[in-house]
């Protein structure tokens, strides 16, 4: 079970008897999972503790019950899980799990969030990829004016993703320095939340080739002029701790067409030479 969103326990009490019943306090036994960005990891477990307060006489059982709504993507009709665990006066006590819902003729209630790590999933949207994965970006090295701006965008994620942004391989991180940011939070009516980052970054040729390990044949023959070559900028997603040998596989890429004024012409003619070619093999 996949958990996107904090889940709800809450924990309700039946009695026999008189008395007066009150739920002091229900809480998370530790620190992770109290807030988004400590959540507990999708694999780990956690102890809840229930503060129990009777006052009168009770001289029947006293029944501890804590129920989560299972959430399932595939889904949508779900059950409540309870956990029900009840004492007798003389000590001894039972816990089992149940399906459905029951009702209790005389309980009290207390809620607890907990919140569950979740990975997100990350797509360049901004060339939208998903829609056409053979888009490109163009940068033209003598337009002073130009920019490689591109937008990553990771779906789910607890805690919220930040991203890192690569030159072909995750050996060239691009440097903080070098780029210019713009963080946003939303939500999709489909996928649900997200957080999408923006990215400005407008290298020139010695930074291509001296910090960021570009081909040295294509370094070297861009030497004398420019001419028409191509990188991949990668955007990884970082949740620190949480996932992450899962988020060093997972990467979106766009092709970045690096080509300068004069010969950005020059290039389209040889895609077009190119295709023509292949279409008459």
């Amino acid at each position: 079970m996949r958990v996107l969103l904090p889940f709800l326990l809450a924990g309700l009490l039946a009695f026999s008897g008189v008395c007066s019943l009150s739920v002091g306090q229900a809480e998370i036994v530790g620190s992770d999972g109290l807030d988004e960005d400590s959540p507990i990891a999708d694999d780990d477990s956690f102890t809840l503790k229930c503060d129990i307060q009777v006052q009168g006489s009770n001289d029947g059982w006293l029944l501890c019950m804590w129920t989560h709504e299972l959430e399932d993507e595939q889904d949508a009709n779900n059950e409540d899980l309870r956990i029900v665990c009840s004492t007798s006066p003389d000590g001894s006590a039972q816990c089992s799990n149940k399906g459905g819902s029951s009702e209790l003729s005389s309980y009290a209630s207390s809620f607890v969030d907990i919140h569950v790590a979740n990975q997100t999933t990350i797509f360049i949207t901004d060339p939208d990829m998903e829609e056409d994965s053979s888009q490109t970006i163009e940068y033209d090295l003598e337009d002073e004016r130009a920019e490689i701006e591109a937008t990553c965008t990771g779906y789910g994620g607890k805690p919220e993703p930040t991203f890192r942004w690569y030159i072909n391989d995750d050996r060239n991180e691009i440097s903080e320095n070098d780029l210019q940011r713009r963080l946003r939070p939303g939500e999709d009516s489909i996928l649900g939340e997200y957080v999408e980052e923006t990215i400005i970054f407008q290298p020139t040729l010695e930074d291509l080739c001296n910090s960021y390990d570009i081909d040295d044949y294509a370094c070297e023959t861009n030497k004398p002029r420019y001419h028409f070559f191509n990188f991949n900028l990668i955007c990884k997603a970082d949740q620190g701790v949480y996932f992450e040998r899962e988020n060093e596989d997972q990467e979106a890429m766009v092709t970045v067409d690096v080509v300068s004024g004069s010969t950005a012409p020059l290039a389209s003619v040889v895609v077009l030479l190119l295709s023509s070619i292949i279409s008459q093999w």
